[in-house]
């Protein structure tokens, strides 16, 4: 059986390429960089991604995380949100 995959149900980076009235349009974001940073958020002239918001938490490199788990995000779901002028998961719970 497959495990259960990590929806991201908000997105409060209304600059991103992949947000869509607050949804993210990504097939998959990673979490990561120095801290929870969204590594998938980008500045474009034009919106991408899906056509429908089904995006996913592909990989999270932030150990200290509680809901890291062998680099994969097992929380139901992220929100993804600005912080210090960057894209953060909000989500994240340090052990």
């Amino acid at each position: 059986m497959a495990a259960a995959r990590t929806g991201i149900t908000e997105c409060g980076m209304e600059e991103c390429s992949y947000n869509i009235a607050g949804k993210c349009m990504a097939a998959g974001v990673n979490i990561g960089g120095p801290h929870q940073e969204c590594d998938t958020f980008f500045k474009g002239g034009e919106k991408g991604g899906m056509h429908e918001p089904e995006a996913i938490v592909g990989a999270c490199k932030v150990k200290q995380c509680g809901f890291n788990k062998k680099f994969m995000c097992v929380a139901k779901n992220i929100k993804v949100g600005l912080h210090e002028g960057h894209a953060d998961c909000t989500t994240f719970r340090i052990v």
